[in-house]
Protein backbone atom coordinates (compact mmCIF):
# COMPACT_ATOMS: atom_id res chain seq x y z
CA UNK A 1 0.00 0.00 0.00
CA UNK A 2 1.24 3.69 -0.69
CA UNK A 3 2.61 5.84 2.08
CA UNK A 4 0.56 8.77 2.02
CA UNK A 5 2.65 11.88 2.66
CA UNK A 6 2.03 15.27 3.81
CA UNK A 7 1.13 18.18 0.90
CA UNK A 8 0.44 14.89 -1.51
CA UNK A 9 3.95 14.83 -2.10
CA UNK A 10 5.94 11.17 -3.24
CA UNK A 11 8.68 9.58 -1.38
CA UNK A 12 11.90 9.46 -3.15
CA UNK A 13 12.88 5.74 -3.69
CA UNK A 14 16.61 6.64 -3.51
CA UNK A 15 16.36 8.17 0.12
CA UNK A 16 18.27 6.26 2.65
CA UNK A 17 15.50 5.55 4.86
CA UNK A 18 13.70 3.72 2.40
CA UNK A 19 16.51 1.80 0.86
CA UNK A 20 17.52 1.03 4.56
CA UNK A 21 13.97 -0.45 5.17
CA UNK A 22 14.24 -2.74 2.47
CA UNK A 23 17.77 -3.99 3.74
CA UNK A 24 16.66 -4.77 7.31
CA UNK A 25 15.42 -8.12 8.53
CA UNK A 26 12.50 -6.86 10.16
CA UNK A 27 10.74 -10.40 10.46
CA UNK A 28 14.01 -12.15 12.38
CA UNK A 29 13.75 -9.42 14.95
CA UNK A 30 9.73 -9.74 15.47
CA UNK A 31 10.28 -13.04 15.99
CA UNK A 32 13.22 -12.69 18.71
CA UNK A 33 11.49 -9.78 19.78
CA UNK A 34 7.94 -11.38 21.12
CA UNK A 35 10.20 -14.32 21.96
CA UNK A 36 11.12 -12.17 25.30
CA UNK A 37 7.25 -12.18 26.65
CA UNK A 38 6.17 -14.44 28.57
CA UNK A 39 2.52 -14.23 28.09
CA UNK A 40 -0.74 -12.43 26.85
CA UNK A 41 -1.53 -10.66 29.97
CA UNK A 42 -0.72 -7.24 30.40
CA UNK A 43 -1.59 -4.01 27.99
CA UNK A 44 0.03 -4.83 24.23
CA UNK A 45 3.06 -3.84 23.41
CA UNK A 46 4.43 -1.65 20.33
CA UNK A 47 4.82 -3.00 16.78
CA UNK A 48 8.31 -4.74 16.89
CA UNK A 49 8.87 -2.84 13.68
CA UNK A 50 8.51 0.90 15.53
CA UNK A 51 10.65 -0.68 18.33
CA UNK A 52 13.70 -1.59 16.17
CA UNK A 53 13.29 1.08 13.85
CA UNK A 54 13.27 3.86 16.55
CA UNK A 55 16.52 2.32 18.27
CA UNK A 56 18.02 2.22 14.54
CA UNK A 57 17.17 5.84 14.21
CA UNK A 58 18.45 7.04 17.36
CA UNK A 59 21.83 5.12 16.85
CA UNK A 60 22.16 6.75 13.15
CA UNK A 61 21.39 10.58 14.16
CA UNK A 62 23.49 9.84 17.36
CA UNK A 63 20.69 11.58 19.57
CA UNK A 64 18.80 11.38 22.97
CA UNK A 65 15.37 9.56 23.67
CA UNK A 66 13.37 12.68 23.71
CA UNK A 67 15.39 13.88 20.56
CA UNK A 68 14.53 10.68 18.52
CA UNK A 69 10.93 11.41 19.30
CA UNK A 70 10.77 14.69 17.79
CA UNK A 71 13.13 13.94 14.55
CA UNK A 72 10.78 11.06 13.69
CA UNK A 73 7.65 13.59 14.52
CA UNK A 74 9.27 16.27 11.61
CA UNK A 75 10.38 13.49 8.98
CA UNK A 76 7.94 11.31 6.89
CA UNK A 77 10.91 9.39 5.72
CA UNK A 78 12.04 8.15 8.73
CA UNK A 79 7.91 7.22 9.61
CA UNK A 80 7.96 5.03 6.21
CA UNK A 81 11.04 3.42 7.54
CA UNK A 82 9.00 2.86 10.40
CA UNK A 83 6.26 0.93 8.87
CA UNK A 84 3.63 3.27 9.13
CA UNK A 85 0.34 4.01 6.37
CA UNK A 86 0.63 7.02 6.56
CA UNK A 87 2.54 10.33 7.73
CA UNK A 88 1.21 11.41 11.09
CA UNK A 89 1.60 14.52 13.36
CA UNK A 90 1.46 12.25 16.30
CA UNK A 91 4.32 11.09 18.81
CA UNK A 92 4.85 7.23 17.56
CA UNK A 93 5.92 6.43 21.92
CA UNK A 94 6.55 8.58 24.75
CA UNK A 95 10.92 8.78 25.17
CA UNK A 96 10.39 7.34 28.62
CA UNK A 97 9.44 4.18 26.87
CA UNK A 98 12.84 3.30 24.84
CA UNK A 99 14.12 2.57 28.64
CA UNK A 100 12.16 0.00 29.48
CA UNK A 101 12.40 -1.21 25.58
CA UNK A 102 15.98 -1.63 26.34
CA UNK A 103 15.84 -3.47 29.03
CA UNK A 104 13.59 -5.42 26.80
CA UNK A 105 16.13 -6.39 24.32
CA UNK A 106 19.20 -8.33 25.27
CA UNK A 107 22.59 -8.53 23.78
CA UNK A 108 21.69 -11.75 21.68
CA UNK A 109 19.12 -10.23 19.79
CA UNK A 110 21.19 -6.94 18.23
CA UNK A 111 24.31 -9.50 17.85
CA UNK A 112 21.74 -12.10 15.86
CA UNK A 113 20.30 -8.99 13.99
CA UNK A 114 23.95 -7.86 12.93
CA UNK A 115 24.91 -10.61 11.60
CA UNK A 116 22.15 -10.99 9.42
CA UNK A 117 22.34 -7.27 8.19
CA UNK A 118 26.24 -7.88 7.69
CA UNK A 119 24.85 -11.07 4.99
CA UNK A 120 22.57 -9.14 3.60
CA UNK A 121 24.84 -6.57 2.86
CA UNK A 122 27.88 -8.64 1.09
CA UNK A 123 24.88 -11.11 -0.18
CA UNK A 124 26.54 -14.34 2.03
CA UNK A 125 24.26 -17.47 2.52
CA UNK A 126 23.58 -18.51 6.31
CA UNK A 127 26.84 -19.28 7.90
CA UNK A 128 27.87 -22.30 10.16
CA UNK A 129 25.80 -23.49 12.61
CA UNK A 130 27.29 -24.03 16.34
CA UNK A 131 26.88 -27.42 16.50
CA UNK A 132 28.87 -27.92 13.12
CA UNK A 133 32.28 -28.38 15.07
CA UNK A 134 34.41 -28.77 11.53
CA UNK A 135 33.78 -28.05 8.17
CA UNK A 136 32.29 -32.03 7.43
CA UNK A 137 29.05 -32.04 7.66
CA UNK A 138 27.18 -35.35 6.49
CA UNK A 139 24.63 -32.80 4.76
CA UNK A 140 26.73 -31.66 2.35
CA UNK A 141 27.32 -34.67 -0.38
CA UNK A 142 26.66 -31.96 -3.30
CA UNK A 143 29.71 -29.60 -2.04
CA UNK A 144 32.86 -31.47 -4.04
CA UNK A 145 34.94 -29.59 -1.23
CA UNK A 146 33.68 -30.49 2.34
CA UNK A 147 36.34 -28.70 4.00
CA UNK A 148 35.56 -24.82 4.55
CA UNK A 149 38.26 -22.66 2.79
CA UNK A 150 39.71 -19.76 3.38
CA UNK A 151 38.25 -16.47 2.12
CA UNK A 152 38.23 -13.18 3.07
CA UNK A 153 39.97 -10.71 5.25
CA UNK A 154 39.64 -9.94 8.69
CA UNK A 155 41.00 -6.84 10.64
CA UNK A 156 41.07 -6.70 14.23
CA UNK A 157 41.60 -3.60 17.07
CA UNK A 158 40.85 -2.75 20.63
CA UNK A 159 40.06 0.71 21.74
CA UNK A 160 38.12 2.58 24.41
CA UNK A 161 34.54 4.25 24.18
CA UNK A 162 35.19 7.80 25.51
CA UNK A 163 33.09 8.31 28.71
CA UNK A 164 31.51 12.47 28.57
CA UNK A 165 33.21 12.38 32.02
CA UNK A 166 34.96 15.46 33.83
CA UNK A 167 38.80 14.99 34.15
CA UNK A 168 38.98 13.14 37.35
CA UNK A 169 41.67 14.45 39.51
CA UNK A 170 41.56 13.66 43.36
CA UNK A 171 40.64 17.25 44.81
CA UNK A 172 38.12 17.44 42.06
CA UNK A 173 36.49 14.42 43.08
CA UNK A 174 36.47 14.79 46.88
CA UNK A 175 35.42 18.57 46.69
CA UNK A 176 32.18 17.13 44.45
CA UNK A 177 31.11 14.54 46.75
CA UNK A 178 31.39 16.98 49.48
CA UNK A 179 28.90 18.99 48.13
CA UNK A 180 26.74 16.05 47.02
CA UNK A 181 26.74 15.16 50.67
CA UNK A 182 25.59 18.34 51.81
CA UNK A 183 22.74 18.30 49.30
CA UNK A 184 21.71 14.61 51.26
CA UNK A 185 22.18 16.58 54.45
CA UNK A 186 19.53 19.55 53.44
CA UNK A 187 17.33 17.00 52.11
CA UNK A 188 17.57 14.69 55.07
CA UNK A 189 16.84 17.98 57.62
CA UNK A 190 13.60 18.98 55.42
CA UNK A 191 12.36 15.13 55.25
CA UNK A 192 13.11 14.99 59.08
CA UNK A 193 11.62 18.68 59.93
CA UNK A 194 15.25 19.30 61.78
CA UNK A 195 15.35 22.95 62.57
CA UNK A 196 19.01 22.89 63.52
CA UNK A 197 21.01 21.81 61.14
CA UNK A 198 24.49 20.10 61.73
CA UNK A 199 27.44 21.97 61.38
CA UNK A 200 29.28 20.97 58.24
CA UNK A 201 31.73 24.00 57.59
CA UNK A 202 31.05 24.19 53.98
CA UNK A 203 32.00 27.52 53.41
CA UNK A 204 35.32 27.34 54.76
CA UNK A 205 35.58 23.79 52.69
CA UNK A 206 34.50 25.95 49.57
CA UNK A 207 37.03 28.13 50.35
CA UNK A 208 40.23 26.07 50.64
CA UNK A 209 39.27 23.81 48.31
CA UNK A 210 39.35 27.02 45.56
CA UNK A 211 42.59 28.23 47.07
CA UNK A 212 43.91 25.26 45.64
CA UNK A 213 42.10 24.94 42.77
CA UNK A 214 42.98 27.77 40.98
CA UNK A 215 46.59 27.76 41.87
CA UNK A 216 48.53 27.27 38.32
CA UNK A 217 51.20 24.89 39.57
CA UNK A 218 50.62 22.54 42.52
CA UNK A 219 53.14 21.53 44.63
CA UNK A 220 53.34 17.82 45.90
CA UNK A 221 52.77 19.25 49.69
CA UNK A 222 50.16 21.61 49.27
CA UNK A 223 47.81 19.44 47.22
CA UNK A 224 48.43 16.71 50.00
CA UNK A 225 47.70 18.72 52.77
CA UNK A 226 44.55 20.10 50.22
CA UNK A 227 43.42 16.34 49.90
CA UNK A 228 43.67 15.45 53.62
CA UNK A 229 42.04 18.47 54.59
CA UNK A 230 38.80 17.77 52.10
CA UNK A 231 38.67 13.91 52.96
CA UNK A 232 37.81 15.34 56.96
CA UNK A 233 34.91 17.31 55.42
CA UNK A 234 33.76 14.41 53.42
CA UNK A 235 33.82 11.84 56.58
CA UNK A 236 32.28 14.55 58.90
CA UNK A 237 29.51 14.74 55.96
CA UNK A 238 29.36 11.00 55.58
CA UNK A 239 29.29 10.69 60.02
CA UNK A 240 26.52 13.26 59.88
CA UNK A 241 24.27 11.50 57.50
CA UNK A 242 24.66 7.99 59.13
CA UNK A 243 23.70 9.52 62.66
CA UNK A 244 21.00 10.72 61.33
CA UNK A 245 19.65 7.74 59.46
CA UNK A 246 19.86 5.57 62.67
CA UNK A 247 17.25 7.92 64.37
CA UNK A 248 14.71 6.54 61.71
CA UNK A 249 13.07 3.73 63.52
CA UNK A 250 9.95 1.94 61.76
CA UNK A 251 9.36 4.40 58.51
CA UNK A 252 11.59 3.75 55.22
CA UNK A 253 14.89 5.33 54.38
CA UNK A 254 13.26 9.07 53.32
CA UNK A 255 15.82 8.98 50.26
CA UNK A 256 15.37 8.67 46.34
CA UNK A 257 16.53 5.37 44.62
CA UNK A 258 19.48 7.76 42.84
CA UNK A 259 19.87 9.47 46.23
CA UNK A 260 20.59 6.11 47.84
CA UNK A 261 22.96 5.26 44.93
CA UNK A 262 25.37 8.72 45.43
CA UNK A 263 25.17 7.69 49.29
CA UNK A 264 27.12 4.41 48.47
CA UNK A 265 28.91 6.11 46.05
CA UNK A 266 30.60 8.78 47.98
CA UNK A 267 30.98 5.79 50.86
CA UNK A 268 33.08 4.21 48.32
CA UNK A 269 34.86 6.98 46.93
CA UNK A 270 35.92 8.35 50.21
CA UNK A 271 37.52 4.46 51.49
CA UNK A 272 39.55 4.85 48.03
CA UNK A 273 40.92 8.23 48.54
CA UNK A 274 41.78 7.48 52.46
CA UNK A 275 43.68 4.44 51.51
CA UNK A 276 45.37 5.95 48.45
CA UNK A 277 46.41 9.32 50.91
CA UNK A 278 47.64 6.76 53.43
CA UNK A 279 49.68 4.57 51.19
CA UNK A 280 50.96 7.72 49.22
CA UNK A 281 49.78 6.00 45.96
CA UNK A 282 46.99 7.18 43.05
CA UNK A 283 46.03 3.18 42.52
CA UNK A 284 43.19 1.29 43.90
CA UNK A 285 41.25 -1.63 42.65
CA UNK A 286 38.05 -0.82 41.18
CA UNK A 287 39.15 2.86 41.03
CA UNK A 288 36.11 5.55 40.96
CA UNK A 289 36.54 7.97 38.93
CA UNK A 290 33.16 9.97 38.40
CA UNK A 291 30.49 9.92 41.28
CA UNK A 292 27.82 10.04 38.62
CA UNK A 293 29.23 7.56 36.27
CA UNK A 294 30.49 4.91 39.04
CA UNK A 295 30.63 1.93 36.49
CA UNK A 296 33.16 3.84 34.48
CA UNK A 297 37.39 2.54 34.65
CA UNK A 298 40.45 4.18 34.00
CA UNK A 299 41.65 2.11 30.80
CA UNK A 300 45.72 2.59 30.27
CA UNK A 301 46.46 2.70 26.63
CA UNK A 302 49.94 4.23 26.53
CA UNK A 303 48.55 6.81 23.54
CA UNK A 304 50.61 9.89 22.89
CA UNK A 305 47.43 12.15 23.40
CA UNK A 306 46.28 10.67 26.78
CA UNK A 307 48.07 7.50 28.59
CA UNK A 308 44.79 6.75 30.28
CA UNK A 309 41.34 7.00 28.98
CA UNK A 310 38.19 6.66 30.51
CA UNK A 311 34.98 4.64 29.19
CA UNK A 312 34.65 1.17 28.42
CA UNK A 313 37.16 -1.37 26.68
CA UNK A 314 35.80 -2.84 23.29
CA UNK A 315 37.38 -5.39 20.88
CA UNK A 316 36.15 -4.78 17.07
CA UNK A 317 36.89 -7.01 14.12
CA UNK A 318 36.17 -5.51 10.82
CA UNK A 319 35.12 -7.62 7.29
CA UNK A 320 34.76 -5.42 4.36
CA UNK A 321 34.13 -2.13 6.19
CA UNK A 322 31.21 -4.05 8.82
CA UNK A 323 32.48 -3.26 12.00
CA UNK A 324 31.57 -5.91 15.09
CA UNK A 325 31.67 -5.35 18.97
CA UNK A 326 33.75 -9.02 19.70
CA UNK A 327 34.26 -7.76 23.59
CA UNK A 328 32.69 -4.97 25.67
CA UNK A 329 34.25 -4.82 29.07
CA UNK A 330 34.31 -1.50 32.01
CA UNK A 331 37.55 -3.15 32.80
CA UNK A 332 41.02 -3.45 30.87
CA UNK A 333 41.14 -6.49 29.22
CA UNK A 334 44.21 -8.57 27.41
CA UNK A 335 43.03 -8.20 24.10
CA UNK A 336 45.30 -10.84 22.76
CA UNK A 337 43.30 -13.68 23.99
CA UNK A 338 40.27 -13.10 21.76
CA UNK A 339 41.84 -14.11 18.66
CA UNK A 340 41.23 -17.46 18.13
CA UNK A 341 37.06 -16.17 19.22
CA UNK A 342 37.03 -13.66 16.49
CA UNK A 343 38.29 -15.95 13.96
CA UNK A 344 35.53 -18.61 14.91
CA UNK A 345 33.12 -15.83 14.98
CA UNK A 346 34.12 -14.66 11.01
CA UNK A 347 33.61 -18.85 9.89
CA UNK A 348 30.34 -18.66 11.74
CA UNK A 349 29.09 -15.38 10.38
CA UNK A 350 30.90 -16.64 6.89
CA UNK A 351 30.90 -20.55 6.18
CA UNK A 352 34.77 -20.01 5.69
CA UNK A 353 37.73 -19.19 7.83
CA UNK A 354 40.11 -15.62 6.87
CA UNK A 355 42.44 -15.89 4.49
CA UNK A 356 43.85 -12.99 5.86
CA UNK A 357 44.08 -11.59 9.62
CA UNK A 358 45.62 -8.12 10.29
CA UNK A 359 45.98 -7.18 13.57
Amino acid sequence: SEFKMPFEAKLDENNRWVILSKIVPWEEFARLYYKNFKSNRGAPTKDARLVLGVIIIKHIMKTDDRGVIEMIQENPYMQYFLGLEAFTYEQVMTPSLLVSIRKRIDLDVFESLTDDLIRKGLKLKSGVQDKEVDGDSKDNDDDPDPHPGNKGKLQMDATVCDADIKYPTDLDLLNESRQKAEELIDELCLKLGVQDKPRTYRRGARKEFLNVSKMKRKPANVLRKAIRKQINYLKRDVRIINKMLDTIKDEPIPFERRQLKYLFVIQQMLEQQETMYKKKSHQVEDRIVSIHQPHVRPIVRGKAKARTEFGAKINISLLDGYARVDHFHWDAFNEGQDLQSQVERFRKLTGKYPELVQV
